[in-house]
């Protein structure tokens, strides 16, 4: 189940949805319909494990939150 993030503040134009995820090394928010993209209702995906660990060891080294940010939305319209 997809709810309304509301953790670490992202500016982001689009509404953003968090949910429980299996396999995860931080929090994981989004903002598409996840059952339309990923194609089932289930909290994972493959390489879920893998680009959260890389992005847990990426914060490490920064100093940043933890956080896997994923958009299917532009912030800026194309200029194509």
């Amino acid at each position: 189940m997809q709810t309304p993030y509301s953790s670490l503040p992202i500016p982001w134009q689009h509404p953003l949805f968090t949910r429980r995820m299996v396999q995860a090394s931080c929090d994981v928010v989004f903002d598409f319909d996840w059952l339309a993209v990923i194609g089932h209702n289930q909290p994972k995906f493959p390489g879920l494990h893998d680009l959260s660990l890389a992005v847990a060891e990426f914060a490490k080294t920064c100093g940043g939150p933890l956080c896997c940010y994923l958009a299917t939305k532009l912030m800026w319209p194309s200029t194509n």
